[in-house]
């Protein structure tokens, strides 16, 4: 399940809430490894028990058949009476829990957040409303059972008045020790029988843990395969990071609009391009079209001759540096999130820190590159994680790097020292920065410029700065910069 999760679209994490998620890996996998097994070995004993005692009770009176099998028969129906149901309280249970779950790890995530704004009223109306909704839905189910159990008692009651007036009927034909035997065995089987059945019923309505982790097992939709399946490419592909775009058009689903039209662009080795654009122009889609974490509707990208559609994933993303907004760590050492695969020596480890203005910062913690990292880097500031996010770049020396915003949460200093690295370590590598301060993009060779999904320019700042009714010349006025002078002079 955990494979099958890891190798879904993105979409599929888009649309799933995280709570939902986290209930299959422990609510149901719980109900699974202890609920199942315990329910199924108590049902199997009793069900033995139970005809046991049965078969001895009939065996000395043969006229109890009678009874017991037509109160066996009203069993049968209740039974499937109640599974009609219970199995999907069961499941409307399941659901209700998943929310509760979400907002107790978004709230805990936030937490610093909802006190400076002080909305702690909000999140606990929020968690109320969750529960309510949750308990709701598990009375519903408990009450179901509740149901069950108060008619097997009745249907037990009449087993117990149907041996009792057959030990009384037939008075003289056996001997007291066997009629007591009989009634004995038969308030055993009365007393007995509405828990099993109460288990049983448990027992089935546990099956849907197996129902929900079977679909996330099998039923998933996958990725394309990680591994080349045809043709496959050098090892030092790409040698030059030329990429081509031709014809792309994007939707993040089939249901939902294109968020790319059409797009047509090519970037030369060594070209450094900066992506700019209003909110929702289709900036971060372009750089999921590079990365195959969508697949495109129509068209395809180039990448030094060889289309990414016709490669692996793993070849494919192995062979591209990402920078991202939020930077990602992992909980380990600071030498596992520069290089989690030991592919590279100490000695690389710290020239790459030094390139990108982190060693000091290392080499004053006690245990240097063994330092621990925090869950989500939380031990380290933003500009720290962004530097360190910089420095797992460096070792890879991609010839392809992406840059989603990677400088939009950082400080400016932060933010110049990125830049100048970027510069001076990636010449020879082919740079595509999604920007949000556009003065950090004006020495680049070119700028592409999206609207509405669509490439409305794509030219060198420069030129762009000098066309009347250009769009990136209007975002660089709203900036207060109104001429090529001024913009160079930003850098």
């Amino acid at each position: 399940m955990f494979t099958s999760i890891l190798r879904s679209p993105t979409s599929f994490f888009d649309t799933t809430p995280t709570g939902r998620i986290l209930n299959r890996f422990s609510r149901d996998l719980d109900e699974i490894d202890v609920r199942v097994p315990y329910y199924l070995e108590f049902v199997l004993q009793g069900i033995l028990s139970v005809l046991g005692q049965a078969i001895l009770v009939c065996i000395i009176y043969p006229w109890f058949t009678i009874p017991l099998a037509t109160v066996t028969v009203l069993f049968v129906i209740l039974d499937l009476f109640l599974n009609a149901g219970v199995r999907e309280l069961k499941r409307i249970d399941s659901i209700r829990k998943s929310p509760v779950i979400q907002h107790i790890g978004s709230t805990l995530s936030g937490l610093s957040l909802i006190r400076v704004f002080n909305q702690q009223t909000l999140f606990t109306k929020r968690m109320y409303h969750y529960l309510d909704e949750h308990m709701a839905a598990q009375l519903v189910y408990r009450l179901s059972s509740r149901w069950y159990v108060f008619r097997t008692d009745m249907l037990s009651f009449a087993i117990n008045v149907c041996i009792t007036a057959i030990c009384i009927y037939t008075k003289g034909v056996v001997s007291t020790a066997t009629v007591g035997l009989a009634l004995a065995s038969m308030s055993s089987v009365c007393d007995f029988f509405p828990y099993l059945m109460k288990m049983k019923s448990e027992f089935q309505s546990r099956f849907t843990a197996v129902e929900r982790l079977v679909e996330y097992s099998y039923d998933l939709e996958s990725e394309a395969p990680l591994e080349d399946l045809g043709k496959s490419v050098p090892r030092d592909w790409p040698e030059f990071g030329k990429v081509e775009i031709k014809n792309v058009s994007l939707r993040y689903r089939p249901e939902l609009p294109l968020v790319l039209h059409d797009i047509e662009a090519t970037f030369n080795p060594g070209q450094k391009i900066g992506v700019v654009g209003r909110t929702g122009a289709g900036k971060s889609s372009l750089i999921t079209t590079l990365l195959r974490l969508v697949e495109t509707e129509k068209g395809s990208v180039i990448i030094d001759g060889v289309n990414v559609a016709s490669i692996g994933l793993h070849t494919l993303r192995s062979a591209i540096s990402v920078i991202p907004q939020d930077p990602i760590l992992f909980q380990g050492s600071i030498r596992y999130n520069l290089d989690p695969f030991d592919e590279h020596s100490d000695m690389a480890v710290w020239e790459a820190l030094e390139q990108s203005n982190l060693k000091k910062v290392v080499e004053q913690l006690e245990l240097g590159l063994q330092a621990p990292v925090a869950t989500a880097g939380e031990n380290f500031s933003v500009g720290e994680r962004q530097l360190i996010c910089l420095t797992r770049a460096l070792l890879r020396k991609s010839k392809i790097l992406l840059l989603d915003e990677a400088t939009a949460s950082v400080d400016l200093e932060t933010d110049q020292m990125i830049q100048k690295t970027i510069r001076e370590a990636f010449i020879h590598s082919t740079v595509i920065t999604i920007a949000h301060r556009l003065n950090t993009i004006t020495n680049y060779d070119k700028i592409l410029v999206l609207q509405d999904g669509k490439i409305v320019e794509f030219d060198a700042p420069d030129t762009l700065m000098e066309r009347e009714g250009s769009l990136f010349r209007e975002m660089m006025q709203a900036m207060g910069v109104s001429t090529v002078e001024k913009m160079n002079a930003l850098t």
